[in-house]
């Protein structure tokens, strides 16, 4: 793994802190968090993100290719912490939509096709645990397309889906998570360390 004795500079803490919805010293808790996963690139891998969400899910797969802004299939620290960011309950009803539209839009053409709901909604009900028929889950996406696709092209795009989620605002609740009580819980083996000490001017 990555360089875990390193310490973050002053002046980076504060910029992350003031790009991001955490604090200092939460920089300074998932900096350390990031460090115990990196590798020697200083990077983490899909696996470790999963890791750090703890759930292994087709919907947490697509945040991760959402946060991985570059496309390598790793993600430095600034996009680990953007991505993070997005997920806590700080952040906006609006970073929230447009994260949980490009997760539904597995083509990239900034629509959402009955094939990707269907695609997402199966997963989610199979990984939850919930019965429901095939048939069930088509009827699902059909009367989703009834309501959200109002120009009835066969798509949802990002006009339809905001009024979507402004009508049903619980659909963004798997973007939310207690980031900072889930990063403290993975961090206890570090906690004897001094977050306020010793960084490099």
């Amino acid at each position: 793994m990555g360089n875990k004795g390193s310490k973050m500079k002053s002046s980076e803490v504060k910029k992350f802190s003031a790009s991001t919805h955490f604090s200092t010293n939460e920089v300074k808790l998932i900096y350390m968090h990031f460090k115990q996963l990196a590798n020697n690139d200083d990077k983490i891998d899909k696996t470790a993100f999963l890791q750090t969400i703890g759930k292994e899910s087709l919907f947490m797969e697509r945040l991760f290719a959402m946060f991985d802004a570059n496309h390598n299939g790793q993600l430095d620290f600034e996009e680990f912490i953007n991505g993070l960011s997005i997920l806590s309950t700080k952040a906006s009803f609006e970073e929230k939509r447009d994260v949980s539209f490009g997760v539904y839009d597995f083509s990239g053409k900034k629509l959402i096709s009955k094939e990707d709901l269907h695609r997402m909604l199966a997963s989610s009900i199979k990984e939850n645990d919930i019965v429901m028929s095939e048939e069930q889950v088509s009827n699902l996406v059909g009367s989703t397309f009834d309501e959200a696709d109002i120009d009835k092209d066969g798509f949802i795009n990002f006009s339809e889906y905001s009024q979507l989620a402004d009508k049903h605002p619980s659909m963004l609740n798997q973007i939310t998570l207690n980031v900072s009580g889930l990063i403290a819980s993975r961090t206890k083996s570090v906690m004897n360390m001094n977050l306020d000490n010793d960084e490099e001017d």
